[in-house]
């Protein structure tokens, strides 16, 4: 039933990740899943399965959370999400106050319907990501780390081919969709919010509704809204997949041999490190 849930949301998801379009572009095949864990959780089928794609990296880490991590790493990892849920709340909560603000402009009604209806998506989208947020909150917090630890498991067992002795809990999925459920309504609420915007001011443009003094205002404002977040999307997206090709290509090469192999920091003393051994000496003395 999740992975259900998972397909029927899978448009909407990719609307979300609209802004951060150039990060995709950029990063390429850095950003593809492990290809052995999505074999081994979901079968040769998963490639006619693209929603899985979406949550596999999550999975996998809490799959390695719960195999490997200690009760100290579940109580971080519960620390982590709580810390980025109470941000969510504050983000949801001025773009809802955005959406409302926009939805009183007189203007809004000279314009064709679907630009009020998508700020409205955008509205209840941001204010059901902060409802969210708080049950998710309260779950987490009336858990201990052995509690929390059966949440992420869904029950099944495994055991790899390769080592047929040890037996594995395999991650939830149901687990990592009320985690990861705020911050994806969150943002196809900032797209669709971002979209309403342009669409507004596009028509108000082609309709020749006049927002502001000035002839050409309206282009003047459309054409600085289009620079301004094309900008700052292409720059942030672009860094962001750029830190992504650098990232796959530091694992291959830990995968290569270099995590076994000595650290060359190791041949000199850190500056830090000799000031404060010198100092120590000197006190001593």
């Amino acid at each position: 039933m999740s992975e259900l849930f998972s397909a029927f949301g899978y448009p909407a998801r990719l609307i979300g990740r609209l802004p951060l379009l150039p990060r995709y572009l950029w990063a390429g095949s850095s950003l593809s899943a492990n290809n052995d864990y999505v074999l081994l959780r979901y079968g040769p089928t998963y490639k006619l399965r693209p929603w899985l794609l979406l949550d596999t990296s999550e999975l996998e880490v809490i799959e390695r959370l719960l195999n490997e991590g200690s009760d100290i790493d579940i109580v971080a990892f519960r620390t982590a999400h709580l810390l980025t849920a109470s941000n969510l709340t504050v983000v949801g909560g001025l773009l809802a106050s955005a959406s409302s603000a926009i939805l009183t402009l007189p203007s809004l009604d000279n314009v064709h319907y679907a630009a009020r209806g998508l700020f409205i998506l955008s509205l209840m989208l941001s204010l059901l990501s902060v409802y969210f947020t708080i049950l998710q909150q309260r779950v987490l917090n009336n858990q201990d780390a052995h509690a929390l630890r059966l949440w992420l498991w869904d029950s099944t067992i495994y055991t790899l081919p390769t080592d047929p002795e040890r037996v594995l809990r395999r991650s939830s999925l149901s687990s990592n969709i009320l985690l990861q459920s705020p911050f994806e309504l969150l943002s196809i609420s900032i797209a669709l919010f971002l979209g309403a915007l342009g669409f507004y001011l596009g028509l108000a443009y082609a309709s020749k509704v006049r927002l502001s003094k000035g002839s050409d205002s309206n282009i003047a404002v459309l054409i600085a809204f289009i620079a301004a977040t094309f900008f700052s999307l292409a720059v942030f997206g672009q860094s962001l997949g750029q830190k992504d090709r650098e990232m796959a290509k530091c694992r291959q090469i830990e995968s290569d041999g270099l995590q076994g192999s000595r650290d060359p920091s190791a041949d000199f003393e850190h500056p830090a490190t000799e000031f404060a051994y010198s100092r120590k000496d000197r006190e001593r003395a």
